[in-house]
């Protein structure tokens, strides 16, 4: 089933004090000029294009309730590596591979409202769409097809199962920054744009020209307060590039 949400109400009134502070509008500015120029735009998957964090989510159905909370926390505020923390909680859970099959085919997959449209109007300005995420490729390739991104545009991370389908680990990709450097080197990209409500969206930039902070889902103080752009729905991002 796939269900379209509404972003929350920001009730927290430092997005409006950041909004009047002219030196921020500035820097908005001038995050606004790369949006129109991009050549190739990275999203974030979980809270961004995608509601609810699937490694949370999947924690929750093999019930690990504190792993599902630490997974929030980590996103708030990395202390360490997220890498780390994945595996960590991971080999923990140690889930199968028919545990991760039963959690797929019983999940409601939520598109944020207005992704899909954003990135169909990307797509036709010939802008190439990248999901880039900390989840995993199982939860993120059914979001990529609704969203009309390819396959060979996801990056995540894998688990790993021997041939009974027992855990065996976590194979983690590199960061979200070393995946954009990755990318400008190999297809010479001059304007790439970040989006993601992470603190790790927020870290791809540099390499990213320029990053996009998004509440829609869930506002990270941390990331509200450092965001040089931060938008509460897609059709913000819509509006300024069809400007």
């Amino acid at each position: 089933m796939l269900r379209v949400s509404q972003p929350p109400v920001l009730r927290n009134d430092t997005f409006e004090k950041l909004l009047t502070n002219s030196f921020v509008k500035n820097e908005e500015h001038l995050v606004k000029n790369v949006w129109k120029k991009a050549d190739a735009v990275c999203f974030d998957m979980d809270d961004t294009v995608a509601v609810g964090d699937s490694n949370a989510e999947i924690a929750e159905f093999l019930g690990f309730g504190d792993i599902a909370k630490a997974t929030q926390t980590a996103m708030n505020a990395i202390h360490k590596p997220l890498s780390l923390d994945i595996m960590d909680r991971f080999d923990r859970m140690r889930p199968s591979r028919q545990q991760l099959n039963t959690f797929l085919n019983q999940r409601s997959l939520r598109i944020t409202s207005g992704a899909k449209p954003l990135i169909k109007l990307l797509h036709a300005q010939g802008k190439e769409v990248f999901l880039l995420t900390s989840g995993f490729y199982e939860m993120a390739f059914p979001v990529a097809e609704l969203l009309g991104i390819s396959r060979e545009n996801v990056f995540a991370n894998s688990l790993l199962f021997d041939a009974t389908g027992q855990y065996l680990g976590v194979e983690t990709s590199v960061t979200k920054g070393d995946v954009i450097t990755r990318l400008k080197r190999e297809n010479r990209y001059e304007n790439v744009v970040m989006i993601g409500d992470g603190t790790n969206d927020l870290m791809a930039c540099p390499p990213a020209e320029a990053f996009v902070g998004f509440g829609g889902n869930q506002v990270r103080p941390n990331v509200l307060a450092a965001a040089k752009w931060y938008v509460m729905d897609f059709e913000t991002l819509q509006r300024e590039i069809e400007n």
